[in-house]
């Protein structure tokens, strides 16, 4: 054979194992997504037509919301357990009645007590190397507390109307609230791919310590994701509250754990960043799809956690496999 006729083959060879690697780096919920939709239209078609699966789409998303800001965290080695407080105390400041004030108003000092709780996350992690599991409990416990307090002289109420009315909204017939949180989550995908922070959270993500001797701005990037996690689930709360139509000390208090499993699901694990943004937000939405599919069958609630665990555990293996 000329060598002609073997750079060719060589070159097809190599385009081969490309194409493989690509597979075997997919993540995990890709190809699941695809066997709960089958199972789902086998068994169930009528939770696919429109008016049902985008439903289930609206409840899908404030889990959305929060796994884009835990990937985030992940992605630098850090983790965000905090979000279910946040949750918990936007909600509250929604529906507490505490603050005469306009929605928008409400709105922005939910969003606040988010920065703040991110910012107050970073400093201990990045200043004073704090555990992250710790700090962001122990932050997501202080803010649950307070609000078990405050809620013992004023339970949280209806959410303002104008507020329900606008995460109630619907396009030929078809709600607004999905569609707009999986189209921003598709433009933040494209703008953090091409961006300075997408490199530097990845140089970060691979090896803390070298990011930190050749300058990089670790600081400052950890802040970064720990302030976006925690606006991220402010605005999960302000998305499920205005769903519901009213607060509760509870409301959103599993979100933080269920975007865990959203963001493994995902490809995303502590320092890699396989799954991006869409990801997670694939997990997510097939997690939420998974809760109602088992519900369908009377699935009681327990028993719904442990089928979600087990495809969390099927997936972490996988996952380890693959990396080694």
């Amino acid at each position: 054979m000329s060598l002609t006729n073997k750079i060719p083959a060589q070159a097809q060879a190599g385009n081969i194992r490309h194409f493989m690697s690509r597979v075997v780096d997919m993540p995990f919920v890709y190809p699941l997504f695809i066997i709960l939709l089958i199972v789902v239209w086998v068994e169930r078609p009528a939770m696919l037509g429109p008016v049902f699966f985008w439903t289930i789409m609206r409840q899908a998303a404030p889990l959305v919301l929060v796994a884009i800001g835990q990937s985030l965290c992940m992605r630098v080695q850090s983790i965000d357990l905090s979000s279910s407080g946040v949750i918990v105390a936007a909600v509250y400041v929604l529906t507490g009645g505490w603050i005469e004030a306009s929605t928008p108003v409400l709105c922005l000092l939910a969003i606040f007590i988010g920065l703040i709780s991110g910012a107050v996350n970073a400093w201990f992690i990045a200043i004073r190397r704090s555990s992250a599991v710790l700090v962001t409990l122990a932050t997501a416990m202080i803010l649950s507390g307070v609000v078990l307090i405050l809620s013992g002289i004023r339970q949280p109420d209806r959410a303002p109307e104008d507020l329900v009315a606008l995460m109630r909204m619907r396009s030929f017939g078809v709600p607004m609230i999905p569609l707009v949180t999986f189209a921003f989550a598709c433009v933040f995908a494209v703008l953090l791919r091409f961006s300075v922070l997408n490199r530097v959270i990845g140089a970060i993500g691979t090896n803390p310590k070298a990011a930190w001797a050749s300058g990089l701005p670790y600081v400052r990037t950890v802040f970064i994701v720990h302030i976006m996690s925690g606006a991220f689930a402010a605005f999960a709360a302000i998305v499920l509250v205005g769903s519901l139509g009213k607060g509760s000390v509870i409301l959103g208090q599993d979100l933080a754990l269920f975007s865990l499993a959203a963001v493994v699901l995902g490809g995303v694990s502590f320092g890699v960043g396989r799954g991006g943004v869409m990801g997670p937000v694939l997990a997510a939405a097939m997690l939420t799809l998974l809760f109602n599919f088992l519900t369908a069958y009377d699935v009681a609630g327990p028993a719904r956690l442990i089928v979600v665990g087990v495809v969390i555990v099927v997936a972490a293996i996988i996952i380890s496999f693959r990396e080694k």
